[in-house]
């Protein structure tokens, strides 16, 4: 029965993916995931909560997916869509579009990776910014959530779900993720940490996927930066202990500020010498 539903999707998917479909409803809950996600510490290792909000969507808002058509043409190998933003695609691969918000996955993916990984007393994502607790807030800047796909038609037109069922790729997907973290102090914005991600992941994908994966794809990749994201953060803040204390932060700015001044007013004093000793100096 399962064979037979795969083989009928597939085809209604070659036929024409017109967007008219029931879209996919699609949540991040990571209840499966928490077992791939790195773990420092069974206790906090740092005392700090740290609030995830305010991600900021920069990406493109091109969304081009009747190319996936040329997969009905005679000897056309493959038809493609391109989204800048998936969660809006109109004809996905797996079904017709999903009921997804990408920038709050995105958050949730970065907080319980935090979360699980220990590095801080608690994490938590939050969109309510009169709901945050946390002393340091983590935010980023989205760049990239790109999905580009090919919908495998072999050059046989709607005959292709035959090779498919028998175990022939049905797409490729190519998944790119541009984005840069930022941790900082609530009470004084100091910046604590700053981290870039971009990853790419591609690579074909046959009849019997999971419907999820175009969009679940993200969260994952995330998921996997951060394994090696946070340990190096550990040993960051382990050599710069100073930066966790929004106090010290500030008095080390102070500092920075009062030796510039004093090193103006020095040079300020030395250049009124030399012209004193210039206006004293006899003419010779």
């Amino acid at each position: 029965m399962k064979s037979l539903l795969t083989l009928v999707s597939v085809i209604v998917i070659a036929l024409g993916m017109t967007g008219c479909k029931s879209p996919g409803i699609f949540a991040t809950t990571f209840d499966d995931g928490k077992k791939d996600m790195v773990v420092l510490d069974t206790t906090p290792v740092f005392p700090n909560t740290v609030a995830v909000t305010d991600f900021k969507d920069l990406r493109g808002d091109s969304n081009s997916a009747g190319t996936v058509f040329w997969s009905l043409c005679p000897l056309m190998p493959f038809g493609w869509v391109s989204y800048d933003r998936p969660e809006h695609g109109k004809a996905m691969m797996n079904t017709a579009n999903y009921k997804h918000d990408m920038i709050a996955s995105l958050a949730n993916a970065v907080a319980v990776s935090f979360d699980t990984s220990r590095i801080f007393n608690s994490t938590y994502a939050s969109r309510d910014i009169n709901d945050l607790k946390g002393d340091l807030i983590l935010d980023a800047e989205i760049y990239t959530a790109r999905f580009d796909a090919k919908l495998i038609s072999y050059g046989l037109t709607f005959v292709s779900p035959v090779l498919w069922v028998v175990g022939l790729p049905a797409t490729y997907l190519d998944s790119q993720l541009d984005m840069k973290l930022r941790l900082y102090h609530r009470s004084t914005e100091k910046i604590v940490w700053e981290y870039p991600i971009k990853v790419e992941e591609s690579g074909c994908r046959w009849a019997y996927g999971r419907t999820s994966e175009e969009i679940e794809i993200f969260p994952k990749m995330v998921r996997e930066a951060l394994n090696k994201a946070i340990p190096e953060l550990e040993k960051y803040l382990d050599a710069n202990p100073t930066l966790l204390d929004d106090k010290a932060v500030e008095k080390k700015a102070e500092e920075t500020l009062e030796k510039a001044n004093q090193e103006l007013d020095n040079s300020k004093k030395e250049q009124q010498e030399v012209k004193e000793a210039e206006k004293t100096a006899p003419n010779i």
